[in-house]
């Protein structure tokens, strides 16, 4: 009587469970899988030899992934992005209050009102007095900041920037050369070219003409720059900030 021996590849299901699957876009069930190398008696797997790989499996869509797709939490993700797009939203402002070398009290009030609409947050008198300090210490954070973000950013994202940017450059009534320079360094940061972003002036600046218009003219009797401002988003526009 004669053996015949071998080795063949062997998939084996070493464990399951629940995961976000980055292909389904949802959480959804998976099988952790793993190929060992088995020796054989006439082509039967007899003993496992050696771990060739392992991977996760999609229960849902049956794409595979590497086991670090288990570690992957979208939310927190969320989380750490909006942390850090709020806090280039600050620098923003704040750079932007502040270059032409003095504070208005209207633009303070501004970024106060911008701040608690989109953050949903307080912006307290020390908290700015700590970011214009940090601001005037270091001045080139606040490209660190964008290019950080820049890259996860679509174009509505970085148009609100320079909005919010140009709002309050405008909120003392004296746009100047150093806004207008630091909004262009600001557009550039964000990757904005010179023809987008005259594009996204313009079409504010004939929105306030309609109401300076309406105003004149006594269809209107008052208009507040930052709750007009607010007030041109929808409510999922307002989300998307």
């Amino acid at each position: 009587m004669f053996i015949v021996a071998g080795t063949k590849g062997v998939t084996s299901t070493v464990a399951n469970g629940i995961f976000y699957c980055p292909s389904c876009a949802m959480k959804t069930k998976y099988l952790h899988q793993q190929i060992h190398k088995a020796g054989t008696i006439f082509f039967i797997p007899v003993a496992k030899l050696k771990l060739l790989g392992e991977y996760i499996e999609c229960q849902r869509c049956q794409n595979t992934f590497e086991l670090s797709v288990l570690d992957y939490d979208p939310e927190e993700k969320q989380r750490v992005f909006l942390s850090e797009y709020y806090r280039a939203i600050k620098r923003v402002l704040i750079m932007m209050m502040i270059a032409d070398g003095k504070i208005d009290i209207n633009e303070l009030d501004f970024i106060k009102h911008v701040y608690t609409n989109i953050i949903g947050q307080q912006y307290s008198d020390d908290e700015i007095k700590k970011e214009i300090n940090e601001c005037e210490s270091n001045p080139e954070s606040l490209y660190e900041y964008l290019n950080t973000v820049s890259s996860r950013l679509n174009d509505s994202y970085k148009e609100y920037i320079i909005k919010m940017a140009y709002y309050v450059s405008l909120a003392d009534n004296d746009y100047g050369k150093s806004e207008e320079r630091l909004l262009k360094q600001i557009s550039e940061a964000l990757g904005i070219s010179s023809a987008h972003l005259n594009g996204i002036i313009n079409e504010l600046n004939e929105e306030l003409e309609k109401l300076e218009k309406q105003k004149t003219e006594g269809v209107i009797e008052y208009y507040d720059l930052k709750d007009w401002w607010f007030s041109e988003f929808t409510d999922s526009e307002r989300k998307n900030i």
